[in-house]
């Protein structure tokens, strides 16, 4: 299948400068939505990058798209490995077109800093992509945290245990460079100055600039049902633990029966919301323990707004929607449950942990 750039233009530019909004993913997208709707940008292109040949965020991102007021739109799509450098470079020359007031992007990855490195921009500013966003900000700004970073190493690179995967990564990563170099384009950023578009309460280090938001334009698109104000549910957040902490299913059973079990002796109902990349063979066996077990076909944010569910009570071990859910649900009580985490991504962990206090979320030890 081959690579393909797809570029819609709705309205024509006024004025000088741009607004460029990179995203990959639905949450990242939501957070364009607040930046373009707080900061009243004008003149904005959208950049949709789908990477993966079954990006689950895909259809989301395009169903969600008629809230976001682009005059622009540019959809990189990959197909093979072949075409993928030149397909790059050929979203590179697209977005050198224009100069930008602001930039928002959803990653700070290697790639994703070529393109920053390429364009000319006023601002920067990293949207909201989970535990992401705290360890970035954490990694670049706070000079008393190991792995500080004036010069920032790839986030996304950093953190590859495996050494056949890390060093494949090394060689093509420095045959990209080369590639890049021959075709007069720059391979990374000399200074970098990020700034933050967030839910999170992320702590002043230095000059960078942090605006808040609390998703006050997706709020003010639904009417809540203030009748719907008390019930005995719990919404717990299912999260693929084995992909991104290397936590069997076994043990991930343990932790569920363990949490089950507490909110049963509490009288409550327990609904447990599947998260996309779940394992049907893990759902089933949730199912066992004779709950109800859903898998919406969009976002937990929108399912709740879609089904004017105003929900009290959610749970999660640490999932970004705890957050979000705070956000857009203020007296929603937040649960969250910890258990010890090893290995290289135990730091990015315990700094999302320690951000629950923000959100007054209680805190379980399993």
């Amino acid at each position: 299948m081959k690579a393909k750039l797809k570029i819609e233009h709705r309205c024509d530019f006024r004025g000088k400068n741009r607004n460029l909004f990179i995203v990959s993913t639905l949450f990242q997208l939501l957070g364009a939505i607040e930046a373009q709707k707080k900061l009243k940008t004008k003149n904005n292109i959208l950049v949709f990058l789908f990477y993966g040949n079954e990006n689950l965020d895909q259809t989301h991102l395009k169903n969600q798209l008629s809230f976001f007021q682009y005059d622009k739109l540019i959809i990189l799509d990959k197909g093979d490995a072949k075409s993928y450098i030149n397909l790059n470079i050929s979203l590179i020359k697209e977005l050198r077109k224009e100069l930008y007031e602001n930039v928002f992007v959803g990653f700070f990855s290697t790639n994703l800093r070529r393109f920053i490195a390429n364009i000319s921009y006023e601002k920067l500013f990293l949207l909201d992509d989970g535990v992401y966003t705290i360890a970035i900000h954490n990694e670049l700004y706070n000079v008393n945290a190991k792995g500080y970073q004036k010069y920032i190493l790839p986030f996304s690179e950093g953190v590859r245990v495996e050494k056949l995967r890390k060093i494949k990564f090394m060689i093509y990563n420095n045959l990209r460079k080369f590639y890049f170099l021959l075709h007069g384009y720059k391979n990374d950023m000399k200074v970098m100055k990020l700034n933050f578009f967030t839910i999170f309460d992320l702590p002043q280090y230095q000059n960078e600039l942090i605006i808040n938001h609390e998703f006050n334009f997706l709020k003010s698109c639904y009417t809540f049902d203030k009748n719907n104000l008390t019930d005995n549910k719990v919404y717990f957040l299912g999260q693929p633990l084995d992909r991104s902490l290397g936590i069997s299913q076994e043990l991930y059973l343990i932790y569920m029966e363990t949490i089950i079990d507490k909110y049963k002796k509490e009288n409550k109902f327990f609904i447990y919301i599947a998260h996309r990349a779940e394992k049907k063979s893990t759902l089933d066996k949730i199912k066992k323990f004779r709950v109800d077990v859903v898998k919406p076909k969009q976002s937990f944010e929108f399912y709740c707004l879609d089904n004017n569910l105003n929900i009290q009570q959610i749970a999660s071990f640490h999932s970004t929607a705890l957050f979000s859910i705070k956000k857009i649900f203020i007296n929603v009580k937040v649960d969250a449950f910890k258990f010890k985490v090893l290995g290289a991504s135990s730091k990015n962990v315990n700094l999302l942990y320690k951000m629950l206090k923000y959100i007054d979320a209680e805190v379980f030890f399993l």
